[in-house]
């Protein structure tokens, strides 16, 4: 019997009921497919509409260039999604990232607005940055300044001190720390509690700059012996007693190559030390590891910078075996010595603070 037929042959309520029944069934099925496809027809619109921003076709253009379609990702993947780009580009996306990075910040503060006083802490940043890119690009040669500071701090390489100036090393550790900020080996922080004054040493990037750049130069005594020769004639200009002609009181290429030897790299040793387990520094060890350095001086020089010695002293540090082995050349080698030592790091520092050529020197 066909559906017309079954429909005449009802009665007409029965027949009516049948078609509302039918039709609701169809309106049911019709929601449910738009609630269904509705979705992903608006999703699909959506994609469209970004991927045809400038954006997406550029982040489309660059994962294109990106590939090198002519391997199979299932043999090589790394090579199949990098190559192109190491084709392409010198840095890495992460290292692109970093200078993207650097130049807003460059971009930031060299637009900044930077008053004679009455500085707020932005523009005091982006008048040391201006002060720094300045020295960078060659616009200003800050030499006369750095060697003042480091008399200051006592130190007057390239001249070797005569007998009758004893090294104060402590002195010159802490000025250069804490006053300068040029922390070549052992940084030093200082904190002032009720009853106690803790002394936290920590070796910083300063120390790792120059320990890697002396690894750089081994096995090549012309080169290093360059650099060498550089700093000594930029750091003995303009000196009183410069003459022109050899002076035998000061620092020979010989003394520092030692001196690398003999200091720079059991520091360095210690400095990548990956000991796990370490006992800390003890106070009355600091106090009698040196001769000489009593705690009388460190006192008087902690009363120097915070005044009231008067309580006691803990040292801490992250790195205890590096601060232990700082002490045990001290203690090995003499105070004379390891000021030579010290003041031969802080040139290294203070000269890419001084001018393009020692800029160029180092990190060349």
């Amino acid at each position: 019997m066909s559906p017309q037929a079954l429909f005449v042959s009802q009665p007409p309520v029965v027949a009516i009921f049948g078609v509302v029944v039918l039709v609701a069934v169809l309106v049911a099925s019709l929601f449910l497919l738009v609630l269904f496809t509705r979705p992903k027809v608006s999703q699909w619109h959506d994609t469209m509409r970004v991927c045809r921003t400038k954006r997406c076709l550029e982040y489309a253009r660059r994962l294109r260039n990106t590939l090198n379609t002519s391997l199979n990702p299932c043999e090589s993947f790394t090579h199949f999604v990098c190559d192109g780009w190491r084709r392409r580009n010198r840095l890495s996306v992460r290292e692109e990232a970093f200078l993207g990075v650097v130049r807003k910040l460059s971009s930031l503060l060299l637009s900044v607005p930077v008053p004679s006083t009455g500085q707020a802490p932005l523009q005091r940043a982006a008048a040391f940055y201006r002060s720094c890119d300045d020295v960078l690009q060659g616009r200003a040669d800050e030499l006369r300044k750095v060697k003042r500071a480091l008399l200051d701090a006592g130190i007057m390489w390239p001249r070797l001190p005569k007998d009758s100036n004893r090294s104060d090393l402590l002195s010159t550790w802490f000025h250069a720390s804490i006053r300068l900020h040029w922390s070549p080996l052992l940084h030093v922080m200082l904190q002032q509690d009720p009853n106690v004054t803790t002394v936290a040493l920590e070796p910083l990037s300063d120390f790792e700059r120059i320990l890697l750049k002396h690894k750089g130069l081994e096995g090549s005594d012309h080169e290093a012996k360059v650099y060498f020769e550089e700093l000594r004639r930029e750091f003995l200009a303009n000196r009183e007693h410069d003459n022109g002609k050899k002076d035998n009181t000061t620092v020979t290429f010989t003394i520092t190559k030692q001196l690398v030897e003999t200091h720079l790299n059991p520091l360095g040793d210690a400095f990548e030390s990956t000991q796990l387990f370490d006992r800390g520094l003890d106070t009355a060890f600091m106090f009698r590891m040196v001769p000489g350095l009593t705690k009388q001086r460190w006192l008087q020089e902690l009363d120097y910078y915070l005044g009231n010695s008067e309580r006691d002293v803990a040292f801490v540090s992250e790195k205890p075996r590096f601060v232990r082995a700082f002490m045990g050349l001290w203690r090995l080698h003499g105070e004379d010595q390891m000021h030579l030592f010290f003041s031969w790091c802080i040139v290294q520092t203070a000269a890419l603070f001084a001018n393009q050529k020692l800029l160029l020197n180092f990190h060349t």
